[in-house]
């Protein structure tokens, strides 16, 4: 596997996964996932991981978590290329839908968009992130099996849809590990 680098319109460094192997510094603690992950506790790498698990997108240069992901049960997921499109959409789906994934790492509005003042600030990289590890990290501390706690992230209802989640969470993990 190898790592590359580069930077959304949106100023967020992105780390894709591709092919063969590179070791460089770490380029994850050094961004927006380092800060929100210090902020809240949380291990860049892992909060980068489950990015990874919710939001990831790619082309032939790589696979990275995407910073305006929507996602509706019935429709496919939608991968605007700028955050005004992306609000453009989010708005539109609303008008139909209640249950939206949001982001890099999917907030659901249903069960937590009160967690904001407006939907639409779901698609700022940072607040996305600081709510999303808020979440994971309500969701590591309500078991003592780190799998399912990771997985609870995704659901809460069904440890092994859990277990199966964090166990996907933590091979990226640990393939992320192997790079730095």
């Amino acid at each position: 596997m190898n790592i590359r680098t580069h930077t959304w319109s949106s100023g967020v460094l992105v780390v894709s996964l591709m092919g063969s192997s590179l070791t460089s510094a770490n380029p994850i603690e050094n961004s927006v996932f380092g800060t929100v992950g210090e902020q809240v506790g949380i291990d860049p790498m892992l909060l980068y991981s489950v990015a990874l698990a919710e939001s990831a997108h790619g082309d032939k240069s790589g696979v990275s978590p995407h910073p305006f992901a929507l996602r509706v049960a019935s429709l496919p997921g939608q991968y605007p290329d700028s955050r005004e499109e992306a609000e453009r959409q989010l708005t539109e789906l609303l008008q139909s839908h209640r249950s939206i994934d949001v982001g890099m790492l999917q907030i659901n509005l249903h069960w937590h968009g009160h967690r904001v003042d407006d939907p639409t600030d779901l698609l700022d990289v940072r607040t996305n992130l600081e709510v999303g590890a808020e979440i994971l990290q309500e969701a590591m501390n309500s078991t003592d099996d780190p799998l399912i706690g990771i997985g609870r992230y995704y659901t809460y209802s069904d440890d092994n849809a859990s277990r199966r989640y964090g166990e996907r969470v933590t091979h990226f993990y640990r393939q992320l590990q192997q790079q730095f």
